[in-house]
């Protein structure tokens, strides 16, 4: 159940970057991955310059910080809201998912 939802929060993420015209899930290919989630958490905090979130990718990313930049490049609606909506519960569903592991881990 906790994964359904997770899965949900991701992809309304998708739909919401998709919405912004924000081609990040073109080049990322897991948004939920450490490229992707800090990329969207600088979003959320306030980072509009595609080259500054490019510069959080990963070194395991394949796609280089240009290509990134380049999926970035967009203009800004203001649906951030709907992102910050999704993205909140995702991060306390894979708190939660983590935290019932560790549990059934150590049962």
């Amino acid at each position: 159940m906790l994964v359904t939802y997770a899965a949900q929060h991701i992809q309304h993420m998708q739909k919401a970057l998709e919405l912004m015209n924000l081609k990040l899930a073109h080049v990322v290919s897991d948004i939920a991955g450490r490229t992707g989630l800090a990329i969207i958490r600088a979003i959320l905090d306030g980072q509009r310059d595609p080259r500054a979130l490019a510069t959080l990718r990963d070194p395991h990313c394949k796609a280089d910080a240009a290509t990134i930049a380049c999926a970035l490049g967009a203009k800004w609606l203001k649906i951030i809201f709907i992102m910050w909506q999704r993205q909140v519960p995702y991060d306390e569903q894979y708190h939660l998912a983590t935290m019932t592991r560790q549990q059934l881990g150590r049962r």
